[in-house]
């Protein structure tokens, strides 16, 4: 099976620099800006929703009981926020090319 490579914050501020005829230095301060105001924004409550890409949209696991693996003793797992994030159909239809 081949290695699948990811692509990393570094990777796509070259890329945005190169394609934009920027310098590293702008790009990752647009990088650093939108990426931030996505993560206030899900911190703030609000869905953000990036067209042609998907949604992220903050959610409230409720507080469960579940085992401890090891032991099997019961024990409490309390109540945590999460992202989820679900695609838009152009980002699924892409991958079916």
């Amino acid at each position: 099976m081949a290695e699948i490579k990811a692509l990393t914050s570094k990777d796509l501020i070259a890329i945005v620099a190169r394609k934009n005829g920027l310098t590293r230095a702008d790009a990752k301060a647009m990088f650093d800006t939108v990426f931030s105001e996505i993560v206030n924004s899900i911190t703030d409550d609000c869905a953000v929703a990036i067209n042609g890409f998907g949604k992220f949209t903050p959610v409230t696991q409720a507080a469960r009981k579940c085992r401890n693996p090891r032991t099997g003793e019961p024990i409490a797992a309390p109540e945590k926020r999460t992202v989820k994030w679900r695609p838009s159909k152009t980002f699924l239809n892409s991958l079916k090319d």
